[in-house]
C-alpha cells in the first residue's frame, strides 16, 4: 500500500517539521506506507528475504531472514527516495524464532548501489563485508546503515562494547569503498538496554535532516542517539537527491539462528513543491496546520 500526503496526514509533530524545513517552503510528504506487507509488489527482496505470516491473528510481514543459518537478506522499495532535504521514517521489527544467543542483527540503510544490493552474512548484517569471512559478499558500497546489532562486536566497535548497540555505518569515501561494521567506517554508537531479539516488537524512527540524523528506539521523546552526517556530501545522491531506501539483515552459525522481522514501515521525505503547490500550501497549510493543533 501505498499513499501520498503531508505532515497532517502522520503521527509526527510541528516541533520536528519546523526541526527539518530547509526551505521556507519545504514539506514532510509520505511517499512510503505500509501498515502490514499483505502487498509486497513494491518491494524488491534479495538473498533470503521473503513475505512471511506473522504470528497468530497478524498481517504478513517482511522476514529479511528466516531462522537459517549463515544467510543475508535485503528489501528496497522499488524506487529511490528523495533524502537530501531530510526525511523521517517509522517501523516496528520483531527478532525471533532465535536458537542459542542468535545472531547478528539488522538495518535500515540509505544505498544507491543497487536495488538488488546484499551485503555479507554474518555480521556483515547484510550492509557490510563479513570481517571474520572476507571472501563471501563484500559490503554495499555508497551507503549508510542504522544498524541493530544483537552480537557482541567489541573487537571491532572498541568503543560501543557488548551486545545489541546501535551504531550508523557508512562506507563514507564514497563509490566502490565497501561498508564495514567497523569503528573504521562509525559515525557513533550507542548501547542499549535489554536485547533486540527478545521476540517483542521494538520501535524506531529515524528523523534525519542534513548535519543531524537522530535514532529514537522505543521511545519517540528522547533520541537513542545522535551523529553527524550530510548525506548530499558522505553519499553520491542520483541527480543530487535520491537513494534507495530498505533494510539488510543476516544471520551466523547454525546453533545462533533467528528470524529478522519487519511489521510495519512509514518513510516522509522533506520536498520543496512546485511554486503553484507552494503557493496552495500559503493559503490553506497553516489554517490546516493550526486546526490539527487544538485537537
Amino acid at each position: 500500500m501505498r499513499t501520498l500526503t503531508n505532515l497532517g496526514g502522520t503521527t509526527l509533530g510541528l516541533a520536528l517539521l519546523a526541526g527539518l524545513a530547509t526551505s521556507a517552503n519545504a514539506q514532510l510528504v509520505q511517499t512510503i506506507n505500509y501498515a502490514n506487507f499483505n502487498d509486497v509488489t513494491s518491494i524488491v527482496r534479495n538473498g533470503v528475504a521473503v513475505q512471511s505470516a506473522g504470528l497468530s491473528g497478524e498481517q504478513m510481514t517482511l522476514s529479511l531472514t528466516p531462522p537459517v543459518a549463515a544467510a543475508a537478506g535485503t528489501a528496497y522499495f522499488n524506487t529511490r527516495q528523495q533524502v537530501d532535504l531530510g526525511f523521517v521514517t517509522d517501523f516496528k521489527f520483531r527478532i525471533r524464532d532465535r536458537s542459542g544467543s542468535g545472531s547478528d542483527g539488522l538495518s535500515f540503510i540509505v544505498q544507491n548501489s543497487s536495488v538488488n544490493a546484499v551485503g555479507g552474512g554474518g555480521g556483515g548484517i547484510g550492509f557490510g563485508t563479513n570481517l571474520a569471512f572476507p571472501t563471501g559478499n563484500t559490503g554495499i558500497s555508497n551507503s549508510l546503515a542504522i544498524v541493530f546489532d544483537v552480537w557482541d562486536n567489541s573487537a571491532n566497535w572498541p568503543t560501543v562494547p557488548g551486545a545489541n548497540v546501535i551504531t550508523v555505518q557508512s562506507s563514507i569515501l564514497g563509490p566502490g569503498s565497501a561498508n564495514t561494521p567497523s569503528s573504521a567506517d562509525s559515525l557513533g554508537g550507542v548501547p542499549v538496554s535489554g536485547a533486540f531479539n527478545d521476540g517483542a516488537i521494538h520501535q524506531v524512527r529515524i528523523a534525519y535532516s542534513p548535519g543531524t540524523m537522530q535514532i529514537y528506539f522505543d521511545n519517540l521523546a528522547t533520541p537513542a542517539l545522535t551523529v553527524p552526517v550530510n548525506l548530499a556530501n558522505t553519499l553520491n545522491l542520483t541527480t543530487g537527491t535520491s537513494s534507495w531506501v530498505g533494510f539488510t539483515a543476516a544471520t551466523g552459525a547454525p546453533q545462533n539462528a533467528e528470524r529478522h522481522e519487519i511489521l510495519d514501515w512509514q518513510f516522509s521525505s522533506m520536498q520543496v513543491p512546485s511554486p503553484a503547490g507552494a503557493a496552495l500550501l500559503g493559503l490553506g497549510g497553516l489554517a490546516a496546520l493550526r486546526r490539527r493543533r487544538t485537537r
